[in-house]
């Protein structure tokens, strides 16, 4: 394929990818928020919480600096006429966090971001709006990200955060609707961007995925509905091995925590606790997916602080 055609067809792959961005959750209505900033640093029971007083806070707005904890009311009503699609609360608060039933069940874990990867964002909790338009959620968030805080490379020049510092506001919380196939569609395609980014260009199977992808796109047709079909046309890329004699390789999720690195024993504690609970949920969804935690110093951590979400 000649270089100038390449790059139109990868250009053409990145504008598509960007654009199909906003159509995965096309929708956006409000919640309510309210927090309350604690001073232990030890897990404390949710109802103990409950009997503080709250303050009100609306996105953009800061809440906390470094290694602050705060606990989270979110409140909200999914609209009737989302009733029989999927439906998600977005949610990112400015911290790494754990998300609670409004009964007080620890259910998984959110993050605004990591220090090391912008990307690393977990904001999406799933809804079922069939069982209740009501939503409530308490959140526990601490002002700090995947890897704690900003930490200057040279702290004798800030000498005024020379532990580091953080500033910790609500970036967004907001319910919308959630078009699985589409997003589903955005996977397979980062897939195969990064898979081109690695082959050489000259290849057979460079051009045979450029030309894969870009037959995909032309189906979908900037129809969102199209996004099973585009999706069917990249199966062959995807399940195409490089070579016929290609291992195949089996990956197992491991938490790996370190008890003591760049934040204090009591976030461990609580790593400790979101870690788990995502990966409770995510045993649920996936009944062959397995996973594995060697320490089990933190097994016990989430025993004694956690114990519900230990008992799962």
């Amino acid at each position: 394929m000649h270089p100038q055609k390449v790059n139109i067809y990868l250009t053409r792959l990145n504008k598509f990818r960007q654009r199909i961005e906003k159509y995965i959750f096309p929708d956006s209505q409000a919640v309510q928020l309210q927090y309350v900033l604690v001073n232990n640093e030890l897990p404390e029971s949710l109802e103990s919480i409950k009997n503080l007083e709250l303050l009100p806070i609306k996105v953009g707005q800061k809440w906390g600096e470094a290694w602050q904890r705060a606990y989270f009311q979110v409140q909200g009503e999914i609209p009737q006429e989302w009733q029989d699609k999927e439906v998600v609360l977005k949610l990112n608060l400015g911290g790494e966090g754990l998300v609670y039933s409004a009964s007080g069940e620890p259910l998984q874990s959110i993050t605004n971001r990591s220090v090391l990867f912008d990307e690393s964002v977990r904001d999406v909790i799933y809804l079922d709006p069939q069982k209740s338009l009501q939503v409530e959620f308490w959140v526990e968030v601490s002002a700090a990200g995947m890897f704690g805080i900003n930490r200057s490379l040279d702290p004798y020049e800030n000498k005024e955060a020379v532990h580091g510092s953080y500033q910790a506001s609500v970036q967004y919380a907001y319910l919308s609707t959630f078009n699985r196939s589409l997003w589903a569609l955005a996977l397979d395609l980062d897939i195969l961007s990064d898979l081109l980014k690695n082959l050489p260009q000259h290849s057979v199977r460079f051009v045979r995925i450029l030309k894969t992808v870009n037959q995909a796109i032309k189906i979908f047709a900037d129809d969102v509905s199209r996004a099973g079909l585009a999706r069917n046309i990249l199966q062959e890329a995807l399940t195409s091995p490089s070579y016929a004699t290609e291992l195949t390789v089996y990956a197992v999720g491991h938490g790996h925590i370190d008890t003591a690195w760049l934040w204090p024993i009591s976030e461990t504690i609580r790593k400790c606790a979101r870690t788990f609970a995502n990966q409770i949920l995510l045993l649920q969804k996936y009944p062959t997916y397995v996973f594995g935690a060697s320490q089990a110093q933190h097994y016990w951590f989430v025993k004694k602080y956690y114990p519900s979400l230990f008992g799962k």
